[in-house]
C-alpha cells in the first residue's frame, strides 16, 4: 500500500530556531476531509502560544481562531490524554517542553461554511528562541487521484 496516494503532508514550517513569530504556510482543507497537524518543538526557553485560525482566502484573511482537540507527546512514541475542544486562544507551550510534539486534529465539518482554509499561528517565544516545525497530514481526499492534490494556493 502507498500511503502518499491517500495523504497529502505539506511543510508548513520547515525547523527554525527563532525569537519571533514565524510565517507559517496557510492550507486548503477543500479537498481533503482531515488535517493531522503535527507542531514539533526542540530546544525552548521561554513560553509561546500556540493557536489555529480558519480563514476565508488563502492569504489568511478573514481568520478566525477555531477550537481544536490535541495531544502531546514527549517521548519517542507515546501520546498523551486528548484535550478536547481547546478554544481560540489554543495552548501554550512551556518554557520546559523540550523536544516535544503536538498533534493537532481538525475536521474539515467543523470549519465554518465558506472557511476553506486552515492557519497555524506561533505566538512570539518569550525566551530568546524556540527551535519548532509544523507539518500537516491532510487525509480523506474528497476525489482520490494519481498525485495528491497541492493544498497550498
Amino acid at each position: 500500500m502507498e500511503l502518499i496516494g491517500n495523504v497529502q503532508v505539506v511543510s508548513l514550517l520547515y525547523p527554525v530556531s527563532s525569537g519571533s513569530a514565524p510565517t507559517i504556510d496557510i492550507f486548503s482543507l477543500e479537498e481533503y476531509n482531515h488535517a493531522l497537524i503535527i507542531v514539533g518543538i526542540g530546544a525552548t526557553d521561554g513560553t509561546m502560544k500556540v493557536t489555529v485560525e480558519e480563514c476565508t482566502a488563502a492569504a489568511g484573511t478573514g481568520n478566525t481562531d477555531i477550537a481544536f482537540n490535541y495531544r502531546i507527546s514527549t517521548t519517542t512514541d507515546t501520546w498523551g490524554a486528548l484535550t478536547a475542544g481547546v478554544s481560540g486562544t489554543g495552548f501554550t507551550v512551556g518554557g520546559t517542553d523540550d523536544d516535544s510534539l503536538y498533534a493537532i486534529e481538525i475536521d474539515a465539518d467543523e470549519l465554518t461554511d465558506t472557511y476553506e482554509y486552515v492557519k497555524l499561528t506561533f505566538g512570539t517565544p518569550s525566551g530568546s528562541a524556540t527551535l519548532m516545525s509544523a507539518i500537516a497530514i491532510l487525509s480523506e481526499p474528497r476525489y482520490m487521484k494519481d498525485i495528491p492534490v497541492s493544498a497550498i494556493d
